[in-house]
């Protein structure tokens, strides 16, 4: 059964990562608005209004996360450029791979927190969706 639901959430990811991050194939980046993917997913209301909620109650953990990884990047980029001492440039990435692991693990819990109100019928339909706009 622990495989099984692995296996569903790893795929839910995958494809609402794809779905948040090819805006282009998508009539909007607020995949839950798109009157297309509604209609495939099948998305009541309540739902689309659920899933903004979550999308609104992590924007400023996404910002916030997002502005220290790109500073982080700056940071260890100027380390390289000047030649710092080889610690302080160790400082420096280390401090980029841990802002970049936040910003994954906030994006990651906001996709999970989405994928969740979603039923086992839509999660598949989703899953197609996907597979077919990739």
């Amino acid at each position: 059964m622990a495989g099984r639901f692995r296996r569903w959430f790893v795929v839910g990811i995958v494809v609402l990562a794809l779905l948040v991050c090819t805006p282009t194939q998508i009539e909007s980046a607020r995949w839950w608005y798109s009157p297309r993917v509604a209609a495939v997913l099948m998305l009541t209301p309540d739902q689309s209004r659920r899933i903004q909620h979550i999308y609104d109650s992590h924007r400023r953990a996404r910002y916030t996360a997002v502005a220290r990884c790109e500073k982080a990047r700056a940071d260890a980029e100027h380390a390289m450029a000047v030649g710092l001492p080889d610690e302080d440039l160790e400082r420096a990435l280390s401090a980029y791979a841990e802002a970049e692991a936040e910003r994954r693990r906030v994006r990651t819990l906001m996709l999970y927190r989405m994928w969740r109100v979603l039923s086992v019928q839509q999660r598949a339909r989703l899953e197609m969706f996907g597979k077919q706009n990739r």
